[in-house]
């Protein structure tokens, strides 16, 4: 009875991670855009992402790293 009280949590274990286990789905192909010759590109927006601690003790290596990431912006 003990051995099996032992196997109960690995059992769960393994059947999450079992279901885990899916079919990937491809993503959709997309098709060429068709691209008129007199009309202008659409502006690029590119995002920037940022992780640091920005109150705190160490607030300013984050604050740092913010002000270093606008200026590369700019």
């Amino acid at each position: 009875m003990n051995n099996t009280l032992k196997l109960v949590p690995l059992a769960i274990a393994a059947a999450v991670a079992l279901a885990a286990c899916g079919k990937k789905e491809e993503p959709a192909k997309a098709e060429p855009a068709k691209a008129a010759a007199a009309a202008p590109a659409a502006p690029v927006v590119i995002k920037v992402g940022h992780v640091a601690p920005l109150t705190g003790g160490i607030a300013h290596l984050g604050k740092d790293n913010e002000n270093g990431a606008r200026l590369a912006v700019d």
